[in-house]
């Protein structure tokens, strides 16, 4: 936890040196690019990271097997995928020259990160080596920063996000040759069978799960300026370490609620709220934290939307919520209610930010992700009221 909190805590630094050290034009055009790419990572796995986990600690010793048939389905369907969101991106957005190199930097390094071992690494019990290997790109990352070797301009900031994420990757890939023993890679036609049919419905929660903080960024970028987007952009980047963070929480929650029993007990419905109460008090530190930074260190673009990052957080505490009624949906044997939930929250959300955007911009498209998140969790915790009497 704690080499977490070191990776994490150099990577807000980062993003707020640069956004203290760039123009909001720049940081909106990065912001942008980073929430596309973060996307494009999740559709180029394929849903197929969940799978690759649950074979993994079922049976180890299929390694060879388990990874030779994710690398042989998601690496050309992946690449496909990174250059479609480049393309597609490049012809919704008016990007100038050097945003779009810094796109194309940004593409190649999303594929090198679909490409992470770190579910072989967990297999092996040494997820703290990935952890490592992030810490140490990360501060690495923030020292070349601080010392001015990387140039604030939005190509070589592309360029060099890019190639944190490949390092992060290859080093990780090093490390595990490193400790495993050789293994054969090769591909499984009944890992292939079994994978097609599992791996639909968990590519598009992931996918609607995602959607409104990641969406919220691109359409403020899609209805104004890169300057106008960088207050929701860093909101975006916020966000989305909020719910990293909170989702390293909620595997905590994993082993309390293990069964349908122990949803109705008032002991572990205590440990949870408990571990609510920790993640809310750090909720609030970052708000009053950010709250500061945005008024004595930053552009008065930033100030100008506030509000959007407000709601923005607020939609990442509604997006951690609902990850731990996910946990309790699980358990109680529920979980086609989690895909419903999550696709009504993204109806939600595109409805309502394309209502506003056009009149509020950021502001309006922050507004929809707050609605969506909501309104997911909401689904969630009335069908979590809806089963909870009717458990044995």
């Amino acid at each position: 936890m704690a080499l977490l909190a070191v990776g994490q805590g150099a990577a807000l630094l980062s993003l707020l040196l640069i956004s203290h050290r760039c123009s909001a034009e720049v940081f909106g055009q990065l912001t942008t690019g980073l929430a596309i790419q973060n996307y494009v990572v999740l559709a180029g796995t394929l849903g197929l990271r969940t799978l690759v986990v649950r074979d993994l600690a079922r049976t180890p010793d299929a390694a060879g097997a388990v990874w030779g048939t994710l690398w042989s389905l998601t690496a050309l369907p992946g690449a496909l995928i990174a250059c479609c969101g480049y393309l597609i991106s490049g012809l919704l957005l008016e990007r100038t020259p050097a945003e779009d190199q810094m796109s194309l930097y940004l593409s190649c390094g999303a594929w090198c990160s679909m490409m992470s071992v770190v579910p072989l690494l967990d297999s092996l019990n040494k997820q703290i080596h990935a952890m490592v290997v992030v810490a140490l790109t990360e501060v690495v990352f923030l020292a070349l920063l601080q010392t001015g070797r990387i140039p604030f301009r939005v190509d070589t900031l592309g360029l060099a996000f890019a190639l944190k994420w490949a390092a992060a990757s290859w080093l990780q890939a090093a490390v595990f040759y490193w400790l495993a023993k050789p293994i054969d890679w090769h591909f499984s036609p009944r890992l292939f069978r079994r994978w097609r049919v599992a791996a639909a419905p968990l590519l598009a929660t992931s996918l609607l799960m995602n959607l409104p903080i990641s969406g919220a960024v691109v359409l403020a970028r899609f209805f104004q300026s890169a300057a106008d987007t960088a207050a929701i952009g860093l909101a975006g980047q916020l966000a989305g370490a909020v719910i990293l963070l909170g989702g390293v929480g909620v595997r905590f929650i994993q082993p309390v609620w293990r069964d349908r029993q122990s949803l109705k007990d008032p002991l572990t419905f205590r440990r949870v709220l408990a571990m609510g109460a920790v993640g809310g008090a750090g909720w609030f530190t970052l708000i009053i934290a950010i709250t500061v930074f945005t008024w004595t260190a930053l552009p008065i673009e930033y100030l100008r939307g506030i509000g959007s990052i407000y709601l923005c957080l607020l939609a990442a505490a509604f997006g951690v919520v609902a990850r731990v009624l996910w946990i309790a949906l699980v358990a109680a044997e529920r979980e086609v209610r989690v895909l419903w939930a999550y696709g009504f929250g993204g109806i939600v959300f595109v409805a309502v930010s394309l209502l506003l955007a056009p009149w509020l911009g950021g502001v309006g498209c922050a507004m929809g992700a707050a609605a969506g998140t909501g309104c997911t969790a909401w689904m969630m915790w009335h069908a979590i009221r809806f089963v909870l009497p009717r458990l044995d």
